[in-house]
């Protein structure tokens, strides 16, 4: 019965899950995304220079801050091509090429920038603001994996257990937003957002079953296997 309110309670097992759950991780950037690190002071620093913080209690860098600066991300949406194909004045549609849509995520800007610095360095690194040819690219423009990544969009249930995982392969942010300033903007902390092109995503299938268990980026890897 479709107004019964019992029955819908009934199927919504687990109270819904929650779009506010959630964490990226940006898996071995390039150099000029890692080099940027901060000091126990907060101040920008150099790569001998590290953040003691209570989720890694010895080491942390600019991909730690960065899981922890991310105010919001895309779960990647998934979207398919269509082929009209005429018949007898009629059209039937067949499935065509996979699209994959850029993917977003804003972070947070603490006053020691490090997230935009990090950020600007990677999109800097693939094409330097100040030259124009490609022989002035530098290292990381020569080699298509000395400037991509993986990146991993984790969703977690109300108990802190992952329960969906995306892994966005051979990432690159090609888009740093500018940020608005304005004297009139009290009681807010400056955002900016990233957008990035990828080749593919692969995800988990299995669903969680509340046993404890989480779903991990190894069940995405087997379930998405090319045999």
């Amino acid at each position: 019965m479709p107004f019964n309110a019992n029955s819908f309670r009934a199927n919504l097992r687990y109270g819904g899950a929650r779009p506010n759950m959630f964490e990226i991780i940006i898996v071995n950037p390039p150099a000029s995304f890692k080099e940027q690190k901060v000091n126990a002071a907060g101040k920008a620093g150099n790569a001998s220079q590290q953040l003691t913080t209570s989720r890694n209690p010895t080491v942390t860098d600019v991909i730690s801050v960065t899981s922890y600066m991310c105010n919001s991300a895309d779960m990647p949406g998934s979207v398919i091509g269509t082929i009209p194909v005429a018949y007898f004045g009629r059209f039937i549609n067949v499935a065509g090429d996979r699209m994959y849509d850029d993917w977003n995520c804003t972070l947070y800007t603490d006053e020691d920038m490090i997230t935009r610095n990090a950020f600007e360095s990677w999109n800097s690194s693939m094409a330097y603001h100040n030259y124009d040819t490609n022989a002035e690219h530098g290292d990381n423009a020569k080699l298509i994996n000395e400037y991509v990544s993986d990146v991993w969009v984790q969703h977690y249930t109300k108990t802190g257990k992952i329960d969906k995982v995306y892994i966005l392969k051979n990432a690159f942010p090609y888009v740093v937003s500018p940020v608005q300033m304005s004297w009139q903007a009290n009681d807010q902390i400056m955002m900016f957002q990233v957008t990035w092109k990828y080749d593919y995503f692969i995800t988990s299938y299995t669903p969680y079953g509340h046993n404890g268990t989480n779903v991990s980026n190894t069940d995405a890897e087997s379930q998405n296997k090319f045999e």
